[in-house]
């Protein structure tokens, strides 16, 4: 298993390094963030640059991903970036990533959006992990889940710039979950 991790710091999967530059501020440097993935498996990246993070209970996030065929525009094409991992209360968490800005005007009862300054431990674009399971019968609230994974890993446009989720469409596919199962604790 160690000579996987020593292989993965100086050869990286494929598109490691162009997801890494497109998550990574101003200050951060691609390659570390790629050498923290392969060692880690997690980077602590600085939200507030490139994007913003809206973070959300397990069960919304999955209620949002399950019905995204009615939000479209991204959602219902895997295109939106969100991972789960766990908080310090053994709890899973969803992360949307958004647009720089959200914080200031985002409302949506039961998330928070991370921004400028707070730390995000992002994981390796990988899709395996728990979180990938949006079937409704699925509990993973609570988990085993140590570190994070991404359930749709981003996409990037020609240019190198990561698609992020729309906010208005995020908060709406929020209201619906929330409207459908109740509020969530």
């Amino acid at each position: 298993m160690l000579e996987i991790r020593l292989l993965m710091s100086h050869y990286p999967p494929p598109g490691w390094l162009d997801i890494a530059q497109a998550l990574a501020g101003p200050c951060e440097d691609a390659s570390l963030i790629v050498s923290a993935w392969g060692r880690d498996a997690e980077a602590p990246l600085a939200a507030g640059c490139r994007w913003e993070a809206v973070q959300a209970p397990a069960r919304l996030g999955r209620a949002v991903l399950s019905h995204g065929h009615t939000l479209g525009k991204g959602v219902e094409t895997g295109s939106w970036p969100v991972f789960c991992g766990p908080n310090d209360d053994d709890q899973v968490l969803f992360f949307f990533l958004v647009p720089p800005g959200t914080a200031q005007r985002w409302s949506a009862p039961h998330t928070v959006c991370l921004y400028q300054g707070e730390e995000v431990a992002v994981p390796a674009p990988t899709v395996e992990g728990p979180c990938n399971d949006l079937h409704p019968a699925v509990d993973v609230t609570r988990s085993t889940v140590t570190v994070g994974h991404w359930i749709q890993t981003p996409h990037l446009t020609p240019k190198g710039e990561m698609v992020l989720a729309e906010p208005h469409l995020l908060a709406q596919g929020l209201e619906t979950a929330l409207e459908h199962a109740g509020a969530v604790g």
